[in-house]
């Protein structure tokens, strides 16, 4: 059974190209949104087995949905959030690890990495 995961990105052509690049994989079925808002919606609608969260996005940025999902309820306590994000200042590393992501991952991120991350995650 392939695990779910919830990518969150404002920039369309890097969700098609993780969509499609994780999927082709086997082991993962992947859900985009395209913003901190849709991200909160299609969360509880669809219970990711982990989630990929951008930091740079307009109007609700991912620090904001980082916290959110994690003050939303029991589930987003537990799944792993993992930043993956052009911003390389260990503020927003640190905050992010603050807000309970589980690992940090800066752009552009080659896919063996972001697989490896995943994995350790997801124990697939």
């Amino acid at each position: 059974m392939s695990k779910k995961i919830l990518v969150v990105d404002d920039e369309l052509d890097f969700t098609y190209f993780l969509k499609a690049n994780l999927e082709q994989s086997g082991k993962y079925q992947v859900v985009v949104a395209n913003s901190g808002k849709d991200a909160l919606e299609l969360f509880s609608k669809t219970q990711p087995d982990l989630v990929l969260l951008d930091i740079i996005m307009p109007e609700f940025d991912g620090m904001k949905t980082l916290l959110k999902l994690r003050q939303s309820d029991v589930s987003g306590k537990k799944v792993p959030i993992v930043m993956l994000s052009a911003k390389r200042d260990s503020r927003s590393i640190l905050e992010s690890q603050e807000y309970g992501a589980v690992d940090y991952l800066m752009k552009p991120v080659q896919m063996r990495e972001l697989m490896h991350s995943i994995d350790k995650y997801l124990k697939a």
